[in-house]
């Protein structure tokens, strides 16, 4: 998305465009707004903002949807609760990659549209945490990658493999998995967060665990 500052009169607007005036596979994914004005001008803000759709959809109009954004803050605090996280477990950082950021934000936005906890088909990696509250809800990066990492306390190190309620943490630690990509989306109320990871983790054959999932390491 691009983010547009501007003057009117003597009040300052800022924008947050996602400018996609298509359908895209059934979601929603034409506009997203976030809007701020002093002075509670917000009503002059959408008066400014529908001026704006019909001059750039004039014939295929204008659908706002849910919030969607990804913060730079949030896309730094989760990268660096991953590293920090498998450094406990002596593996090396991971990196973010532009394509999975973009692929766990598409899928962050689905999530969201569909209200739906579930994974994507995809061949990489995935975690996805999802969060609700009431009047609104937030969360960081280092939130959501905490919960996933909070399974360790169920998985037995001692007999290495695949174990039910783990899958997220492993993937988190797993040794092998070099490049990550995060998205997330929100509408005040709830909000998902999708982890991706390159190349993916928690295969099954045998001898991957006991070599990609590590104890904490004696130096930490």
């Amino acid at each position: 998305g691009d983010v547009f500052f501007f003057k009117a009169f003597k009040f300052n607007f800022c924008f947050y465009f996602r400018l996609s005036p298509v359908e895209d596979n059934g979601r929603c994914a034409n506009l997203s707004l976030r809007a701020f004005s002093h002075k509670h001008h917000l009503l002059f803000g959408f008066f400014l903002l529908n001026l704006f759709a019909f001059l750039y959809f004039p014939f295929k109009g204008l659908t706002i949807c849910n919030i969607y954004f990804s913060d730079e803050t949030f896309k730094q605090d989760f990268l660096e609760a991953h590293n920090a996280y498998r450094a406990l477990h002596g593996v090396p950082p991971l990196t973010y990659n532009k394509e999975l950021c973009d692929k766990a934000q598409e899928w962050a936005e689905s999530c969201l549209q569909n209200k739906c906890l579930s994974h994507s088909k995809t061949d990489d990696g995935e975690n996805v945490y999802s969060k609700s509250g009431f009047p609104k809800v937030t969360t960081t990066g280092k939130e959501a990658v905490e919960a996933w990492y909070s399974e360790i306390k169920d998985y037995n190190f001692a007999k290495p493999g695949f174990q039910s309620g783990t899958g997220h943490f492993t993937q988190v630690v797993w040794k092998n998995s070099t490049e990550l990509g995060v998205g997330m989306a929100t509408d005040g109320k709830s909000v998902f967060v999708v982890g991706q990871y390159r190349p993916a983790g928690n295969f099954t054959n045998k001898g991957e665990f006991e070599g990609n999932v590590l104890p904490k390491s004696n130096l930490t």
